[in-house]
């Protein structure tokens, strides 16, 4: 696989996945800290972020929202955009990478286009 299929790949998953935040949880780019975010592990990654702490029994609603956001979005793509386990592609830093510019960048454009207070 190319750089560019990579990269499209990450762009096209992560833009789906963002508008499916935007309509399910409106206010998910306020939960994420692009300082921290990281697609390698749960905690940290955009799903773990927006719906907390992946491990112990907190991590029942990170694991329920992945399974139900998956379900909708995986039909239609190849790749995982939300989190680094249980992907096929897990060994691919390109792609993390990727998924890390394409949410940067949803997260920083939604925030800019909000009205402020």
């Amino acid at each position: 696989m190319t750089r560019i299929t990579i990269d499209r790949q990450a762009q096209l998953l992560v833009s789906a996945a963002a508008s499916l935040f935007d309509e399910k949880i409106p206010d998910w780019y306020d939960r994420v800290d692009l300082t921290t975010l990281d697609m390698w592990a749960p905690s940290f990654c955009i799903l773990g972020q927006i719906t907390g702490w992946y491990y112990g029994e907190a991590a029942e609603p990170y694991k329920e929202a992945s399974r139900a956001i998956q379900a909708q979005i995986r039909e239609a793509y190849e790749f995982n955009a939300f989190d680094a386990w249980g992907d096929p592609y897990v060994e691919n830093s390109e792609y993390f990478d990727a998924l890390i510019v394409h949410w940067t960048a949803a997260v920083e454009s939604r925030r800019q286009t909000q009205p402020t207070s």
